[in-house]
């Protein structure tokens, strides 16, 4: 079965990096800037955040080894020409992402976005010290 993505003249995009249930950020904010530019977007999902402009909840990370399969899948399927980071929250999905897109030597430019941050101030990154 052909991909919908490769039957389709537009670029595809893909956007790994966190969901932020307010739309206002994440995933939800990459997926509209990409449809806006006119790519077929992809998404491969790090953690999710309850969240909205004042603050966000608690981070529930996915396994770094659910994010490499979510990588795998989409890149073999898909071929994206561009990939875009945000929110990774650890170092070992920092290490996982890299990895595997290393491994799947993809040709895709990639726009690393080291989100850790909220405007809320709310830090999106684990911290090791």
């Amino acid at each position: 079965m052909e991909s919908k993505a490769s039957s389709q003249s537009a670029a595809v995009a893909l956007t790994i990096a966190g969901s932020g249930s307010g739309a206002n950020a994440g995933i939800q904010t990459d997926l509209k800037a990409f449809s806006a530019n006119g790519a077929f977007s992809a998404s491969v999902i790090r953690c999710t955040t309850a969240q909205n402009p004042d603050g966000a909840a608690p981070i529930h990370p996915i396994p770094p080894e659910s994010v490499v399969s979510q990588i795998e899948q989409v890149v073999t399927f898909c071929k994206p020409r561009s990939i875009k980071t945000g929110m990774l929250y650890s170092t070992p999905i920092i290490n996982a992402v890299s990895e595997s897109l290393d491994q799947l030597k993809s040709t895709a430019a990639i726009v690393v976005d080291p989100v850790m941050i909220a405007t809320s101030g709310k830090t999106l990154i684990e911290r090791q010290w």
